[in-house]
């Protein structure tokens, strides 16, 4: 399937610094879309051949309880199924999600699906810089411009009424 960027991935490294940040402040216990092992963003990850559509994310796989979830889920069609599991995790197993996904809030996947979980919005300034998730290992993995905005949402089983709405330049943060 090709993406926005002529690329026939789907997947869109996170940027480092973007995670470090985000995981500083909500403490992840899971990566639930991690496509491997050197390109996860925490040492409990579902890889893309564990099928996370298919799993239950309460537990990681050595059986610890999960609490806060990172997910930069795959793009294009495939990220309504992931948005959908997202929202249905959150609310059978009361976690805090956080996805990085495309700001694509006038979609049916969105507003099916995070609307109705959305605790908090950040929405970043400038284009993000993604990495390749087809190289081997993350270190071999060159820095690519999206040309698609992107926000980081907050799913949680009791959101706020009035979703927080931040702004941040992707670069800096």
């Amino acid at each position: 399937m090709a993406t926005s960027n002529g690329s026939s991935s789907i997947h869109w490294g996170t940027p480092f610094h973007i995670y470090e940040i985000l995981n500083e402040r909500f403490k992840f216990n899971l990566d639930a879309c991690a496509k491997n092992e050197y390109v996860s963003m925490h040492h409990h990850f579902i890889s893309e051949e564990q099928d996370a559509l298919k799993q239950e994310w309460c537990k990681d796989l050595a059986g610890f309880t999960v609490h806060n979830v990172f997910m930069n889920p795959p793009y294009g069609r495939a990220i309504k199924a992931f948005m959908q599991k997202a929202k249905e995790q959150v609310l059978k197993h009361d976690l805090t999600v956080v996805c990085l996904i495309p700001n694509s809030t006038g979609t049916l996947w969105f507003k099916e699906n995070v609307k109705p979980v959305l605790d908090e919005m950040i929405i970043f300034h400038k284009r993000m810089q993604f990495y390749d998730h087809d190289a081997s290992a993350f270190e071999n993995s060159k820095a690519q411009g999206a040309n698609f905005d992107s926000i980081a949402v907050v799913l949680k089983k009791n959101p706020r009424k009035e979703p927080i709405i931040s702004f941040t330049d992707s670069r800096v943060i």
